[in-house]
């Protein structure tokens, strides 16, 4: 938790994708109330409202994870990272769910591959690029309300990874 500690998030913010005016990430299957939040529970869009559920505390820029505000959960896009090997594989179409803002056990110290972004102003991009150059991204370009977010290879000026921090 020590290293989640250090990065300089900005508390309170919600997350709007550049593809669809009035939407924010939020938390499904919470109606608004961020302590309903549960492990793997799924991030999706959702008409903003102003609830607990869409307030993140995030970094508008460098490195980041995204926190959901006055909780321990944050947003993880790894597809292996809570099994009997623990590991981050990437790969398109891996969906974003909320885990603890920590290493699990058998985890190097420090904060999960999947949970460490950097923020460029527009995109939301996995900070290890050695697992490859992939992006927080609206499933399909789906904007409607409940849509699914994914991790998907980057690629400039694809509407679908374009997100705002306000």
């Amino acid at each position: 938790m020590l290293a989640l500690l250090l990065l300089p998030l900005v508390a309170a913010k919600t997350i709007r994708p550049g593809a669809a005016c009035g939407k924010c990430l939020d938390v499904a299957g919470v109606n608004g109330d961020a302590g309903a939040a549960r492990i793997s529970s799924a991030v999706t869009l959702n008409d903003c409202n102003g609830s607990s559920s869409q307030n993140w505390d995030v970094s508008s820029s460098g490195d980041t994870v995204i926190r959901l505000s006055g909780t321990t959960w944050c947003v993880d896009v790894g597809t292996s990272r809570r099994g009997p090997t623990p590991g981050w594989t990437p790969e398109n179409g891996a969906k974003a769910k909320l885990y603890p803002c920590e290493a699990p056990p058998g985890f190097p110290t420090g904060i999960p591959a999947g949970e460490l972004f950097q923020y460029d102003g527009a995109k939301l991009r996995i900070k290890e690029k050695a697992l490859g150059d992939f992006c927080l991204d609206v499933e399909n370009g789906n904007t409607g309300s409940g849509a699914q977010i994914q991790m998907w290879t980057c690629y400039a000026g694809n509407p679908n990874q374009q997100w705002g921090i306000l």
